[in-house]
Formats: C-alpha cells, sequence, structure tokens
C-alpha cells in the first residue's frame, strides 16, 4: 500500500467518524472562487483561458492556439457542466468583461441539483447585474501585438546544405551494415534528385565551395533541382500579429426597472502569410430586473453570440505535417521562370496561400426568463425557462494549383475538387422551479429546505430528461448538516432502469473560528453512452480550511476518491493565501500570494473483456492510467563487438538484419532468459517491459501575485506542472499521433523537413571504416539510422532513454496598471480611469524544451496544432 493512499485513506476515516453521515452547506471558500477582476485585463477571447491556474483542480490545458477548440477543461477527470447564468453553455459563450465570478460547486448539495447532467462537476458563472446607482457607462478596450511561443524556424536546420548532409546520413544509417556499400538516396519526398556521374550531395558541396550561390539547376532525367535554405516556417507565419477587443456596457435605472446591455467586438488577425485567415466575434447581453411589488421580481438574461473562424485547410491533415513531409529547406516555393515548385504545391503551402481554408460561423442566442417571489415569511418561490438555439455553418474551400516539377510538364493539384459546404442546428429548452424555506428557531437553529423539479430538451436529438429534487440544511452555531436527493427520468435511460437516483450528504464543522473541517459523500446516476444501462459515480471527500490572522492566511485543503463503474480517481487539492498590507510613503501598499495545487491519479479497477484484457500499457486490472511501459536502457553500444555480444534482440532495424551495431540503445534483460523480449505483452508475459513512467500530469499548480500601492497595480500569474513523464511513441502502434514526427525528425523519416539544430549536432558519431564499427563522438540522440521509430524499429517501443519529461513552469500573464484618483477623474465626470498592460503566455521553462524544441509541453498530444501564442495587451478601462 503506497504512504500516499495510506494517508488519504486514514484522513477519510477519521474525519467520516467525526461527522458520521453529515455533509456539506455549500459555503463558499476562497478557493473555489474568482471574482471578475481577476480575469477583466486577461487578452483572451475565450473565458476559458484565463482560469487556467486560478481554480484548485480545474485542469485547463491549452492544447493549440485555436480560439475556438484550443482549450480543454476538465475537473476531477470529467468536463465540467457549465451553467452561465442559469443556462447551460460554455466557456467560449462569455464575455469575460461580463463576469462578476466564477466558482466551483464542489458540495455534494449543490451538484445533486443538476443530476446527469453535472457528473457532480459543475463551473457556475455569473455575469454582472445592473447597477443601482442610476445611468453609467463603462468601456474596456485593447490592442494585442502576437507572437508565437515556438517559432520553428529559429529551431531547424534551415541551410539546405547542412540539412542533406544529415539526410545522407540518416538515409545510409537505415540499411547500412558492416562491409555493405554505403546506400544513396534518389529522391527527396516525391522529387528526384539523381545527378549524371554525381551526386546531389557532391554537387552542392561543390558549389557551396567554390561560393555559387544558384537555387537552381537540371538533374539527369531532366528534372528541376534546388539548392536552397528556405525556413518554410517563416513563408507560413506572421511575425507579428494583431487583435483587438471593444466592450462597452451601459447600465441604468428607472424606480422599478434595472436594465444593462453591454456588447463586444473581438478580433484576432491572421498569423499566416495570408491574411484572409483569423478569428472574430461579436456578441451582445442584455439584462431586465423588473421589481413588480415587494418581494415579487422578474427578469429577463439574453445573451448573442456571433463568432467566425477560418484557417488553413490541408487537405485533411496539419500543415505541419504536410510541410515536414514536402517543404525540405532545400526546395524553393517557384520556379526559375516563376512556376510553382512540386513542393510548394505538395506541401499545401502554395494553395493556403491562395487562400485554401476552412471556415466555420456559429451564431448562438441564450435566454433565460425568471422570477422571485417571496410569498410568506421564510417561504420563497423561483421559476424560469431557458432557451438556447445554436447553427454552426461549415465550409471548405480546396484551390487548384498548377506546378511544375521539370521545364516541360506541369500537374495540377485539387484540379476537380468541390467545395464543401454544411450548416448544423441545435436547441434546448430548460424550465425550473422551486420552492424554498428557512427557518430560525430556539437559539439560533436554522433549518432551510429547498423542493423543486425542472425539464429539459433538445434537437435535433430529441432528447429529454426530467427530475425533481429536495435539499435540506440544518445548521447550529458550528454545525452544518445538509443533504439532497434526485430522481430523473427521460430519453436517455434504458427503458428496463428508467429512474436515476442521486443523492449527496456533507457536514462541515467550525471547531475554533480559524479551523473548520467538512466531508462530502455524492452518488450520481446516469446513463452511459449507450444508453443501455445506469452508471454509478460515487465521490467521497474530506477537508479542512484555516483562516488566521484576521484573514492574511487562508488555507484549504482536500482530499477526495471519485468511484466510476470501471476506474477510481484518487486526488488532493489546497490553496495557500497570503495577504497583508503596511504603510509606504504615507500610502498603504497591498499585496497577496496565492497559491493551489492539484494532484490525482486514476486506477482500473475492471476491465471488461474484451477490451484489451490483461494488455500492458492500455489497461488491466490494478493498473494505473497512463502507465507507460516499455524497456530500460542503459546507454548504447560502443562497438559492433559489444553489440554482438549482447542477447538477442529483434528491436534494431539494420538494413535486413534485426539486431543492434554501435550507437545503437542498450536494452536490458530484466527477466534473466536470453533474449530481450516483450513477451505477450500481458500483464503475465511481459518479457522484458516494465513501467517506465506515467503519462499523467502530476502536481498541476498555479501561483499568483497582487501589489496595490497609490493606484498602481501589479499582478503576475504562473501555472505549470511538477512532473509529466511522456513517450513520442507507442507500444502497440506507430504513430500513436502524428505530432510524434516533430520529436524524432529524421528518425521518423529520412527526408523529414523538421530537423531540430539539437538533433543535428548533438548526435552519437561513429567511425565506419571497419566491420567493427565504434563510437568515437557522444551524443545524446542515437546512431543515424532514418525511419527507425515506425513497425520494427528499435525506437518504436518506449524505453527510458528517449522518455521525456513534459513538465513546465509558464508565466500565464503579467499585468501592470494605474488607476487614476477619483478626485482628478470626477472633474471631468469620468467615475473611473485605468490604463493597463497584459502580457500572456510571455515566459515557458521546460525540461522538454531541450530535446523537443518544436514541442510546447502543453500541446505533447498535438503538436501539429495551431501554435499557442504570446501576447502583449495595451488597453483602458474608464466608466462615466
Amino acid at each position: 500500500m503506497s504512504v500516499r493512499f495510506y494517508i488519504m485513506r486514514n484522513c477519510f476515516i477519521i474525519l467520516l467518524i467525526l461527522f458520521s453521515a453529515l455533509t456539506v452547506q455549500a459555503q463558499e471558500l476562497p478557493s473555489d472562487v474568482v471574482k471578475g477582476e481577476d480575469v477583466s485585463m486577461h487578452s483572451n477571447g475565450n473565458l476559458a483561458r484565463s482560469l487556467q491556474g486560478l481554480l484548485p483542480g480545474l485542469i485547463v490545458t491549452q492544447t493549440s492556439g485555436d480560439e475556438l477548440d484550443g482549450v480543454s477543461v476538465e475537473y476531477r477527470g470529467k468536463t465540467p457542466l457549465v451553467i452561465i447564468d442559469g443556462v447551460i453553455s460554455s466557456l467560449d459563450k462569455v464575455n469575460p468583461a461580463d463576469v462578476d465570478e466564477v466558482k466551483i460547486l464542489r458540495k455534494a448539495s449543490a451538484s445533486v441539483i443538476y443530476g446527469s447532467q453535472g457528473e457532480g462537476s459543475v463551473l457556475f458563472i455569473k455575469t454582472k447585474n445592473p447597477s443601482k446607482k442610476g445611468v453609467s457607462v463603462a468601456y474596456n478596450g485593447y490592442y494585442s501585438f502576437r507572437r508565437r511561443v515556438i517559432e520553428l524556424e529559429d529551431k531547424i536546420v534551415t541551410d539546405g546544405y547542412e540539412w542533406t548532409r544529415n539526410y545522407y546520413d540518416f538515409y545510409a544509417g537505415s540499411s547500412r551494415v558492416p562491409g555493405s556499400a554505403v546506400s544513396v538516396p534518389g529522391v527527396v519526398a516525391t522529387s528526384e534528385i539523381s545527378v549524371a556521374g554525381s551526386t546531389y550531395l557532391d554537387m552542392f558541396k561543390k558549389m557551396r565551395e567554390s561560393g555559387t550561390n544558384d537555387l537552381y539547376g537540371i538533374g539527369s532525367h531532366g528534372q528541376y533541382l534546388y539548392f536552397g535554405s528556405t525556413a518554410w516556417p517563416d513563408l507560413l507565419y506572421r511575425d507579428i500579429s494583431g487583435g483587438m477587443s471593444h466592450s462597452l456596457k451601459i447600465n441604468t435605472e428607472y424606480g422599478k426597472l434595472s436594465y444593462s446591455v453591454s456588447g463586444r467586438l473581438y478580433n484576432l488577425g491572421s498569423i499566416y502569410e495570408n491574411r484572409d485567415f483569423g478569428y472574430g466575434s461579436k456578441d451582445f447581453h442584455q439584462k431586465i430586473i423588473y421589481r413588480v411589488l415587494d418581494g415579487l421580481c422578474i427578469y429577463n438574461d439574453t445573451k448573442f453570440f456571433s463568432t467566425g473562424n477560418k484557417h488553413p485547410y490541408a487537405d485533411g491533415s496539419s500543415i505541419l505535417s504536410k510541410m515536414n513531409s514536402y517543404s525540405q529547406p532545400i526546395f524553393v516555393p517557384s520556379n526559375e521562370d516563376g512556376t510553382v515548385t512540386l513542393s510548394a504545391a505538395a506541401s499545401n503551402w502554395q494553395p493556403i496561400m491562395n487562400g485554401q481554408g476552412e471556415s466555420e460561423a456559429v451564431k448562438n442566442l441564450m435566454t433565460i426568463t425568471g422570477l422571485d417571489w417571496k410569498l410568506l415569511e421564510g417561504l420563497s418561490l423561483h421559476a424560469d425557462y431557458a432557451y438556447a438555439n445554436t447553427s454552426s455553418k461549415l465550409e471548405r474551400r480546396l484551390i487548384p494549383v498548377t506546378y511544375h516539377f521539370n521545364p516541360n510538364s506541369s500537374w495540377t493539384l485539387n484540379e476537380n475538387a468541390e467545395p464543401l459546404s454544411y450548416t448544423l442546428y441545435k436547441s434546448s429548452h430548460r424550465a425550473t422551479a422551486r420552492l424554498d424555506y428557512s427557518t430560525i428557531f430556539g437559539d439560533g437553529h436554522r433549518v432551510e429546505a429547498t423542493l423543486g423539479g425542472d425539464y429539459a430538451a433538445n434537437k435535433p436529438l430529441n432528447q429529454s430528461l426530467s427530475g425533481v429534487f429536495l435539499s435540506g440544511t440544518y445548521n447550529y452555531k458550528r454545525l452544518s448538516i445538509s443533504s439532497s436527493i434526485r430522481g430523473e427520468t427521460g430519453s436517455l435511460y434504458p427503458e428496463d432502469n428508467a429512474l436515476g437516483i442521486s443523492y449527496g450528504v456533507s457536514g462541515q464543522l467550525n471547531i475554533t473560528k480559524w479551523l473548520t473541517i467538512h466531508s462530502d459523500y455524492l452518488s450520481l446516476s446516469r446513463p452511459c453512452v449507450d444508453h443501455a444501462a445506469v452508471e454509478k459515480i460515487s465521490t467521497i471527500e474530506a477537508g479542512l480550511d484555516l483562516s488566521a490572522l484576521e484573514g492574511r492566511v487562508a488555507f484549504t485543503g482536500n482530499v477526495f476518491r471519485k468511484k466510476l463503474s470501471t476506474t477510481h480517481i484518487d486526488g488532493l487539492e489546497f490553496s495557500l493565501r497570503l495577504r497583508d498590507s503596511f504603510d509606504l510613503a504615507g500610502k498603504q501598499l497591498s499585496w497577496c500570494l496565492s497559491s493551489n495545487v492539484y494532484d490525482a491519479l486514476s486506477y482500473v479497477d475492471v476491465v471488461i473483456p474484451p477490451y484489451n484484457e490483461n494488455s500492458v500499457g492500455l489497461s488491466y486490472s490494478g493498473s494505473t492510467v497512463g502507465e507507460i511501459w516499455g524497456f530500460r536502457t542503459d546507454g548504447y553500444f560502443r562497438s559492433n563487438e559489444e553489440a554482438k555480444a549482447s542477447l538477442k534482440d529483434q528491436f534494431h532495424s539494420n538494413g535486413v538484419n534485426f539486431r543492434p551495431y554501435a550507437g545503437n540503445l542498450k536494452f536490458l534483460n530484466l527477466n534473466g532468459d536470453d533474449e530481450i523480449s516483450p513477451g505477450q505483452y500481458k500483464i503475465n508475459s511481459h518479457g522484458d517491459l516494465t513501467i517506465i513512467g506515467n503519462s499523467t500530469p502530476r502536481y498541476i499548480f498555479g501561483i499568483g501575485l497582487d501589489l496595490s500601492w497609490s493606484g498602481i497595480g501589479i499582478s503576475a500569474l504562473f501555472n505549470g506542472v511538477c512532473h509529466r513523464d511522456w513517450y513520442f511513441g507507442s507500444l502497440y502502434a506507430w504513430p500513436k499521433n502524428d505530432s510524434d514526427q516533430m520529436f524524432w525528425g529524421m528518425y521518423y523519416n529520412s527526408s523529414a523537413s523538421f530537423l531540430t539544430r539539437d538533433q543535428a549536432t548533438d548526435v552519437v558519431g561513429v567511425d565506419y571504416s571497419s566491420d567493427n564499427w565504434k563510437v568515437t563522438k557522444d551524443g545524446y540522440w542515437t546512431r543515424p539510422v532514418g525511419s527507425t521509430v515506425d513497425k520494427g524499429g528499435g525506437l518504436r517501443i518506449p524505453n527510458d532513454y528517449y522518455l521525456q519529461n513534459a513538465a513546465y513552469l509558464r508565466l500565464k500573464n503579467l499585468s501592470v496598471s494605474y488607476t487614476f484618483p477619483k478626485e482628478m477623474t470626477q472633474n471631468i465626470r469620468i467615475e473611473s480611469l485605468r490604463f493597463y498592460m497584459s502580457g500572456e503566455n510571455l515566459i515557458t521553462f521546460s525540461p522538454l524544451s531541450k530535446h523537443a524544441p518544436l514541442i510546447d509541453p502543453e500541446m505533447v498530444s498535438d503538436a501539429l496544432g495551431t501554435p499557442i501564442m504570446r501576447s502583449i495587451s495595451l488597453g483602458v478601462d474608464v466608466t462615466f
């Protein structure tokens, strides 16, 4: 039993003995809530990016720089249900300038109300209500300048001759064995490079030595030859792109009516040299609150979003994948006569420069109308009706491009391509009603109860869900006990089990003024994806909250276990906040240092046959999710004699021989037999395979610092991961994903365009002058063998030598602002005036950058996506 699990288990037992079956009063803890001002100065159109590192347990990952799809959000292993002002929505459907607060409904009594839709994980967003200060007008706007965090052209070999030398070495290495002739390539990708009486490399070398700078030549078969040094990523991307946001909000109050209306124009310019690409959005938001009489008010909240996103389309693949295959630095975009080259067409660079792309236009309407009515003393009614409608139009256009690879012939790419266009519609309805009752009796006994129900339906899936819920809370002095139960049914549930029951119990005890302990239990029913069964999800949680020195120190810590049908998750999360103020030059300097950490591991309890039953590296009963199985290594062989004396090894492909040579990795024999083998890849027969790491991010953290003095504000937010193992490959299939090629370069494909400078210099050198090859130069990268990371290659199966640590620390945001004194601004009828400068993704530290410089640590699973951007924004926030 691990020490970590032992501590967690006993924490649960101790706290549960204290409370028995108690559960949680939905008290807001500082760590659960993010205020609007914490995200308002982030230059992000998607609120999710601004929440990264702010809430413990909320894992926000930038999977790419794409504004619509480039971010993923998880909470305790599930995507949380997002509720915006009572309407189920998504984080990209709210203007960050409108946000009042964001909080996680982590308590059982709160999350039960949303039933199977929430799966015990609800992110609640409240926007700002209309002001009660008469008429006010507020404007927030900024302009931003953006640049790629990773600029590929600075990290790869772009010199054509240097790239060609490496290509010849890797190509020869893929077939080289002692005594054999050295193989010479005749093509690069699909372009022939044969030269009469010589080799392409020798011709290139002579041109360099003679100082000739000709880019063009003719090969032995009349084909075009090129001798360029083209930095293709530099031709694809702009150095700097722009962005802007303009938000306007008007508040007014007239008698019983409060009204606010806001709008935003948001635009991100193209990061590509073709400026037709980019992202833009427009949104409109209105809130109306009418107090019909004392104790009765009705309200409406309506939001409308219109977004447009156009990005390159590379014929079903990533543009970077295409360029890695066809845009070698020796090639140039155009022939000497101005016609398009084969490389420019095959890589899709030229079609994209001509406007080939995919565009998505989304229109979204959300509205909720409701009432709050105080019926009697302590008894109130709440009812609302919400409606949402979304239309998504996708258009794809392939551009025909004519290219030449010899002077006499031409071919056309996408000659008969047809444009694609379709529109999807979906809508949803939700009605909710509840009665709330509260009373106080005796010397402070407080009882609260809620009874309610809801109905939801959507189209075109024609799914429906209805439920009733009941909750109760008892508070007395330092003790709070709460429980909730919900029953629901609908089209998602199977006919033979049409009722889902969810319930939660919570308890909280204030031991002293500065120490509170709490515990939760949640049992949730939800229909399975195939609607054939009902899955049970349960969560047990315990924690404590500390507050000392009049709030200067605050700590919240939780441990939890979440049980699903086949797996369970053990995790912890905590936050610490320190704050104070002191006099500096006659004015108060206030500071706040905050931090939060989240860590969790998932374990497989049972595998449902026949799915990968007992297969190592996939799943087996008792396994930890994310396990990386592979070989242990002991460096590389120093000579052929040493390699020949090693055990039988079928995992090094060298020419026609499957055996290692000098400069190849030395796999360790762990099971003591006479060969290096993975056995049958089963838990009871895995040969020399063992667990070498785990791809789960460990100890995800955020650190914030805020300073305020004399109108000057400085805030910094760091986020990151303390450790994450990652292998760019898979035990069973290659490639695991296309982005692995960005790590392996020519080991993936001998003619790969993206050869990193690290791979070209920090590589093992071998003396091939005799049959007993010997290592003459040490390096990180093993002997150059092209395309060895494929089926049968020695690097396909994970090993601890090439296992990477994808941990990182990122300066997520740095903001500096100045707020003018009110006595100065009110003279010109300005309520408040603030100028600010904000930077996003400014600095990143990661061990991954040493040997995987082309890959952002947040994009290890999709390094070929839209690059993450670094930005500097200048803005103003003014209220009249």
